[in-house]
Order: C-alpha cells, then structure tokens, then sequence
C-alpha cells in the first residue's frame, strides 16, 4: 500500500483529485466528438440511391453511371472517417476504463484506511475530523466512479453505431450501387431492383434514427 499523507485535512481533501480531473477532462473530449457527429450527410446519399432506383433506366446513361460513382466515392470517404472515428472512441473507453480501475483501487485503499483507523496526530476531536473528511471523500470517489462507469456505457453504445453504420455503408457500395448499375444498363432485374430499393429505405430508416 502506498504512503499517504492521511494525517493532513489537506490532503484527504485532495485524495484520488488526479483521478477525477483525468475522468472529467477525458469525458469533456469524448462529449464532444459524440456530439458533433451525425449522419445526416450519409442519410442524404441513400436517399440519393433511393431516388435513383425508382429512375427509369431511360436518358443519359454516362451521366448516371458518373452520378453513381459521385455516390459511392463520397459513401466510402464516409465510412472510412466512421471507422477512424470508432477506433478512436475504442481507444478513450478502454483509456477511460483504466482511469476508473485506478479511482477503484484508491477507493479501496481509503477504505482500509479509514476501517483500521487513520495515524494518531493532535487532539481526538482532529482525528474524528479527519475521519468525517475521509468518509465524504470516499463518497465522492464512489459517485465518480458511478460516473465513469456510466459513460464507459455510452461510449460503447457510440462505438457500436460506428461500426453499425459502417457496415450499412459497405453494403450500400458493394451491393445496392452495382444493383443500380445494373439498372441503368438494363441488366438487372425489376425484382432485383425492389430488393436493393428495400435495403435502401432500410439503411435510411435506421440512419435517421441515430
């Protein structure tokens, strides 16, 4: 077990005020890159293909097969920065996880200390204060561990819907856009194309709901 200054007010105060700076700066960081993302921009290229499988197959073939390759370059620069982003989300929540095992194991320790009984120094009545101090700090730890665990959850659940919406995007580009192709080239059937249309209103609909 390590030294602590168990003696001084002061520095019960302060007990475990590392840990909890390193779990509110790291949340302040991960808030803010959850909040800013959206997927408006991808719900609108789906809705994009979605438009264009109800197209007739009839008019500037070039000018399609162009529009269609616009789609999937901007679906795929999409999904490559959802990825980047999920991997950096797995990173903070496993660095989040570890800052909560180290407020656990100071916890733990002012725990002990506080059962067996905090060094003799100065008057009864300062060491009873001591202990009153220690027992509301071990209770604010406990909250900031509560705290902590919650947005470990939540960064998971963020994590999980970059990669479920990377796995939408791939299976847009590699089956419904050459669906489409298709289409325009008169190679690909109608129920084919309602099959594609179905994946699309789909996607668009779980999209929306993120």
């Amino acid at each position: 077990m390590k030294t602590y200054d168990w003696k001084s007010v002061a520095a019960i105060v302060n007990y475990g005020l590392e840990s909890q700076r390193n779990i509110a700066d790291l949340n302040k960081v991960s808030s803010e890159i959850i909040q800013q993302r959206n997927y408006d921009e991808v719900l609108n290229c789906f809705q994009q293909l979605l438009a264009v499988s109800g197209e007739q197959s009839e008019g500037d073939l070039v000018k399609k097969e162009r529009y269609l390759d616009e789609l999937q370059a901007e679906l795929t620069n999409h999904r490559l920065e959802i990825m980047k982003e999920g991997i950096l989300l797995e990173q903070l929540r496993h660095t989040n996880e570890d800052y909560t095992l180290v407020l656990e194991e100071e916890i733990k320790e002012a725990e002990t200390y506080l059962k067996v009984g905090l060094p003799a120094e100065g008057r009864v009545i300062d060491a009873a204060s001591r202990r009153e101090v220690l027992r509301k700090r071990i209770g604010e730890l406990r909250t900031s561990k509560t705290v902590a665990e919650s947005f470990s959850a939540q960064l998971a659940l963020s994590e999980n819907n970059c990669k479920a919406m990377s796995k939408r995007i791939w299976n847009v580009v590699v089956t419904v856009i050459p669906l489409l192709r298709g289409r325009i080239t008169m190679e690909t059937s109608q129920t084919v194309i309602q099959q594609a249309q179905k994946i699309l209103r789909e996607s668009v609909e779980l999209s929306d709901k993120k």
